[in-house]
């Protein structure tokens, strides 16, 4: 067993959602828009674990995420923060990993689609999922290789990953690049999980020095660029939407 945590593991703390996952890239919909995926996995192999989100500002392109250090049984500096510190959030995510069939094109004018991706639920999405999950067991249809299309509200207070799945299907898996080879086990896909979200000390710290520099900064206000060990996804990246080249 890893540092992530499985489904029927207790956990010491519960909370909501969202790493230093630069190896692949997070879902996300837009506001008032839609999507197409399928899962890879069912809620058996879901894994979950203790999130920073860390925030120079409101805008999202400024958001990144660390699973936390205490994973590994090092200490965290994101956890030594003062606990009024705004810009670093503490909560519980839940990872699966999907194929997105949704086109995107990238500034480079690259198409991208089928592509793997990490999606991250907070307790919340997890409540709206297991009902999306009860329907499928009625019909004797399984989470894993389920297709749904997501939609998101026209409310900046809505669900980054949508709130509501609609069935569209099972899919078949072989015909799509990302997934060609993929091992569908559950220790392969608990090895995968792993590999993406391992927690980065050098990025972990860069994160909390620059929050201690510059403490309660307003998103009004002109900040600095802050660290790119942390933060410099390159410059063709849209954090949880693009794919990188």
């Amino acid at each position: 067993m890893g540092f992530l945590k499985g489904v029927d593991e207790d956990l010491p703390y519960a909370g909501n959602s969202s790493s230093d996952d630069k190896k692949m890239f997070r879902f996300y919909v837009g506001q008032n828009g839609k999507a197409d995926i399928s899962f890879l996995h069912g809620k058996s192999d879901l894994a979950h674990a203790l999130e920073h989100d860390f925030s120079r500002s409101q805008n999202y392109r400024d958001r990144q995420q660390f699973v936390c250090l205490k994973a590994l049984g090092l200490d965290c500096p994101l956890c030594k923060l003062p606990r009024d510190e705004q810009q670093v959030r503490s909560r519980y995510a839940n990872y699966f990993l999907i194929i997105d069939h949704t086109p995107y094109t990238s500034k480079k004018g690259k198409t991208y689609v089928d592509t793997m991706k990490l999606l991250v639920m907070n307790k919340e999405d997890i409540k709206r999922l297991d009902m999306t999950v009860e329907g499928l067991k009625d019909k004797k249809l399984e989470l894993a290789g389920a297709r749904f299309t997501v939609r998101r509200p026209d409310s900046q207070r809505s669900s980054r990953v949508g709130e509501s799945y609609s069935y569209e299907g099972h899919t078949d898996f072989s015909k799509f690049e990302a997934t060609k080879d993929f091992d569908f086990s559950p220790k392969a896909i608990r090895a995968k999980l792993e590999e993406i979200l391992l927690p980065n000390e050098l990025q972990a710290k860069a994160a909390a020095d620059w929050c201690l520099k510059y403490p309660m900064i307003k998103a009004a206000e002109t900040v600095p660029a802050g660290p790119t060990t942390a933060i410099d996804d390159g410059e063709d990246s849209v954090p949880w939407t693009a794919t990188p080249e």
